[in-house]
């Protein structure tokens, strides 16, 4: 019922995104599950989703997306966002890898917790292509909302996942948290998991956007046995 209850001003929340702010505080009473995926304080999580409120970064990056008319995919939602720039800012990456970066949302905020960090290098690969939700904006480029002060921690690749993830994954060595946000098909999925799951270090979180679209996340968590696991809002984690 509390799930039903967030959602529903998470919706709201889309429709005025002055009221992001409010819910981040939302995102923080739910930190007793972000503390076992992490293993961050109670106090720190707190601490982070005051920070990112503070700063309205988020705000305006939606700002930014509409007024480029770019069509709004459920990571844009008050809550899925957000929480990657807790966990990041929790877990303290060294080394992140990430599939699919459209516009550049949830990279900038990665970015960001990564520079607050001051540690952290990011790698995303993106292969743009017409389907609902992930067109970018006329004459924008994949990745064009992130900040140019974030993009020094940033490296970019343009190609399939399927393409490029393995030969990038070799040149990386292990990797301290994945995120899977491309092609939602069971078999892409589930290929990305067991691609990324070996060069994740012990104590690293795989994450996945839309993991309610097939049983590809669920068929891995049985095969790869995470240490644990947790759905929330469509996004799945696992830490190694």
């Amino acid at each position: 019922m509390a799930i039903l209850k967030l959602g529903s001003k998470i919706s709201k929340g889309l429709v005025h995104p002055a009221r992001a702010a409010s819910l981040l505080r939302a995102v923080a009473s739910h930190r007793a599950w972000l503390a076992r995926l992490t293993g961050a304080s109670k106090d720190d999580l707190e601490k982070y989703a005051q920070e990112l409120r503070s700063e309205m970064l988020y705000e305006r990056l939606v700002k930014s997306l509409d007024e480029a008319g770019a069509r709004r995919g459920a990571m844009v939602g008050p809550f899925r966002a957000p929480l990657l720039y807790i966990i990041c800012r929790a877990l303290r990456p060294e080394i992140l890898v990430e599939t699919g970066t459209s516009s550049g949302l949830s990279t900038a905020l990665i970015l960001s917790a990564l520079e607050k960090n001051g540690q952290g290098r990011l790698y995303s690969i993106d292969y743009p292509f017409d389907v609902h939700g992930t067109t970018l904006p006329p004459g924008r480029e994949t990745g064009w909302l992130v900040p140019q002060h974030l993009r020094q921690r940033w490296e970019l690749v343009i190609g399939k996942s399927q393409d490029k993830l393995p030969t990038l994954l070799k040149g990386t060595g292990q990797i301290d948290l994945f995120l899977h946000d491309s092609e939602h098909t069971y078999e892409a999925m589930l290929w990305e998991f067991k691609t990324a799951w070996p060069h994740l270090r012990p104590g690293g979180i795989l994450l996945s956007d839309d993991v309610l679209w097939n049983r590809a996340f669920v068929d891995f968590c049985r095969h790869a046995r995470p240490v644990y696991r947790k759905v929330f809002h469509s996004l799945g984690a696992e830490r190694k």
